[in-house]
């Protein structure tokens, strides 16, 4: 599952109620990834930098998204 704006808002509260009820992976993104809290113990979120008006960091999560498993 791709989150957007995750370190904020409605993005960070997918992401607390998601990893609460046992999601499996999810790929957190962000403009600012080091501005972003998780939940404690939560391994199954990977943050990924992304700006959604920049097309080369569309395409490099794309990527790192496609060569992934969950």
């Amino acid at each position: 599952m791709l989150i957007t704006g995750a370190n904020r808002g409605i993005g960070a509260e997918f992401v607390r109620q998601l990893t609460a009820r046992g999601a499996g992976k999810i790929y957190a993104t962000t403009r600012h990834v080091d501005s972003i809290q998780l939940p404690g113990g939560v391994e199954v979120v990977e943050v990924l930098g992304l700006d959604i008006t920049d097309d080369d960091q569309i395409e490099a999560v794309a990527a790192r998204r496609s060569t992934s498993t969950c």
